[in-house]
């Protein structure tokens, strides 16, 4: 077995614990898998298989393990490497810390009694969690002294054997609990914010916590903006709006914007003192991210949208109409490819020829010229220009397109396998092997 990479928390959500899984995010990419299976051990020796998505960037299989360990939102996860395998380990931060007051006495020696202090136990985005923790009367490392054993011989005894049985994560602070109470149901508020906040992370920004609100960043270098977002369901205060919108501008975002239910956002009126607010319905939300799935764009793309002053459906018309456009475009890009089809390799052709076979499209010699090109250069090199129009068909089509095929294949092995030695990959590539 080899030694461990590392250790990672990660915090849950009522996402995490409504599909029995954890997402894939950036500081995760390195620790858990993009796709496939793989096997991991529980914090009890339990080992189940998970299974990693590629699209929706999540690993699944989790479901019996959190509902074993009685976890709930907000509680944490931690997740370590070892060989080819996970090791998982939580820790329930919404306990139950009152002492059992029916338990019947114990004839035990007499002990100092524990002392307690109100901690931070978790912060997270949205939530603070303050509660009162048990404090050991006793030496560090000392947590459940056995009786006759005071001397120092005695509390190393018991340091020793606590250190080999209990995880790290879990020598700082025993739970005192007996019963896991019922799961807590995240608040109509706290739902729309996750949504939101999911929303934008598939639409390529990075999304973290401003004030009650969320600030979106772009990773676009010169090209980049930040937004500050306010989140409402109709509920909120103007002053708390306009709080997180202070908060924005001050800490110098490009945007403000206010997103909530199309049925609230014509009565929110957001004040004016920080500059113009872009309002977002968030009923466009989804199908936003439902169309990023089909075409890519992302904040480069919706940065006229929030300078325009709204995000809903017209928006999404808009890019519709743009995504239509990319289609149609690689359409014409078929059409004259598979037109190739038509000849017997090797041999000379013209945009002409091809026309021929195309007449009934109306594809004009220049769309054609322009695909030719395209198809003469990497990856593709279907084709050698030979000048004055013409051009050398150098193999068959479905010859052609299977060595464009293997080529992506290879590179997206090289995603899941990355090549440590990047000179020895280039000269591998240049000799051909």
């Amino acid at each position: 077995m080899s030694e461990a990479k590392g250790r990672v928390r990660y915090i849950l959500t009522r996402l995490c614990l409504n599909t029995g899984s954890i997402a894939v995010l950036k500081y995760l990419e390195g620790t858990l898998p993009s796709e496939g299976f793989i096997l991991a051990v529980t914090d009890s020796g339990e080992e189940i298989k998970l299974t990693a998505s590629t699209t929706e960037k999540r690993v699944y299989g989790l479901t019996d393990y959190f509902a074993k360990r009685g976890l709930n939102v907000n509680d944490q996860l931690f997740i370590t490497v070892i060989g080819e395998k996970l090791q998982l380990e939580s820790i329930a931060k919404n306990r139950d810390t009152k002492p059992d007051l029916e338990r019947p006495a114990q004839s035990t020696p007499s002990v100092p009694k524990a002392k307690f202090e109100r901690q931070i136990i978790e912060e997270s985005a949205y939530v603070r969690e303050v509660r009162e923790v048990k404090v050991s009367p006793y030496p560090k490392g000392i947590l459940y002294p056995r009786s006759g054993e005071t001397s120092e011989n005695g509390a190393a005894k018991a340091e020793t054997k606590l250190s080999e049985t209990i995880p790290e994560a879990f020598v700082d602070e025993i739970p005192t609990a007996r019963e896991t109470p019922p799961a807590k149901q995240a608040t109509p508020f706290e739902a729309m914010l996750e949504n939101v906040h999911t929303s934008f992370t598939a639409l390529g920004y990075v999304v973290s916590a401003l004030e009650s609100g969320l600030l979106l960043e772009t990773k676009l270098g010169r090209l980049g903006h930040r937004v500050a977002l306010a989140v409402t369901d109709g509920k909120l205060e103007m002053d708390a709006m306009n709080s997180i919108l202070k908060a924005g501008r001050v800490t110098g975002v490009k945007y403000l914007a206010v997103a909530a239910p199309r049925d609230v956002l014509g009565f929110l009126e957001p004040s004016a003192a920080f500059g113009r607010v872009c309002k977002v319905e968030l009923e466009s939300l989804s199908d936003l991210r439902d169309l990023a799935k089909l075409f890519s764009f992302g904040p480069l793309e919706l940065e006229g949208y929030w300078n325009a002053g709204s995000i809903n459906t017209e928006t999404l018309e808009s890019l519709e109409a743009n995504v239509q456009s990319q289609i149609q475009s690689r359409g014409l890009f078929s059409f004259v490819t598979l037109a190739l089809n038509h000849f017997d390799a090797p041999r000379i052709i013209t945009p002409e020829e091809i026309q021929d076979k195309l007449s009934a499209t109306g594809i004009t010699t220049g769309t054609i010229t322009e695909v030719l090109e395209t198809l003469s250069k990497p990856p593709f090199n279907l084709l050698s220009p030979m000048g004055v129009g013409e051009y050398h068909l150098r193999a068959n089509l479905e010859r052609g397109l299977s060595d464009v095929a293997e080529y992506v294949s290879s590179l997206r092995m090289r995603l899941r396998h990355p090549v440590v030695n990047a000179n020895a990959e280039a000269e591998t590539v240049s000799s051909g092997k």
